[in-house]
């Protein structure tokens, strides 16, 4: 996400209630979301007023809003925003779905992957009838969902084994850092296939 960023200015993170985007760019921040975050909103209408921000984006939240309103929440995201939009998430090809509504069954208590399932990953046909009547915007891919549900599964497995916790944490230092290093920067910018992992959607305005 940082990375694709090439306007400058003020950023408005929405569903950014973490804040990480703070740890990669150097541009002023506003988060909002439904949960926390410098504001809170009810989720539809952003509540800021046109052209607020020179630069919008949302990491791995649209994905939780149900489908009859994605369309709005992109709108939204391009109407507070003077220069930028990047919008990513979930890639939502069957074999991914697929391995998430397994994984789901193993961890009904994973609020967020059961969100996945209830309002379903984006797919590519979603994303093309979105952006058909919107403006100039790039679309490209990245990573794969294999590697992502193999961290998914170390992840769940570190919360469930409280006694192995500091041999994880240190191991996933390693594995972290491997994996920045050796894969990652070969996976962004990739072709549309089946085991792509995630989208990022660009618009110059």
């Amino acid at each position: 996400m940082a990375e694709l960023i090439n306007a400058r200015g003020t950023i408005l993170d929405v569903g950014g209630s973490l804040k990480e985007l703070r740890h990669f760019v150097t541009h002023p921040i506003t988060t909002v979301d439904v949960i926390g975050g410098d504001v809170i909103y009810q989720g539809n209408n952003l509540p800021f007023k046109d052209n607020s921000f020179d630069i919008v984006v949302s990491l791995d939240t649209i994905e939780h809003v149900p489908l009859k309103n994605r369309l709005q929440f992109i709108a939204e995201s391009l109407r507070v925003s003077k220069k930028q939009v990047i919008i990513a998430a979930p890639m939502g090809t069957l074999a991914h779905q697929q391995v998430e509504r397994d994984l789901a069954k193993l961890h009904p208590e994973d609020r967020y992957l059961q969100e996945h399932i209830k309002y379903g990953l984006p797919t590519l046909a979603d994303i093309k009838t979105w952006v058909k009547d919107l403006p100039q915007h790039e679309l490209s891919f990245a990573d794969d969902w294999r590697l992502a549900a193999l961290m998914f599964k170390l992840h769940r497995f570190e919360i469930n084994q409280p006694q192995l916790n500091r041999l994880i944490y240190y191991g996933k230092l390693l594995i972290n850092w491997l994996t920045n290093t050796l894969i990652f920067p070969f996976t962004k910018n990739v072709a549309y296939t089946q085991t792509v992992n995630r989208w990022f959607l660009k618009f110059s305005l």
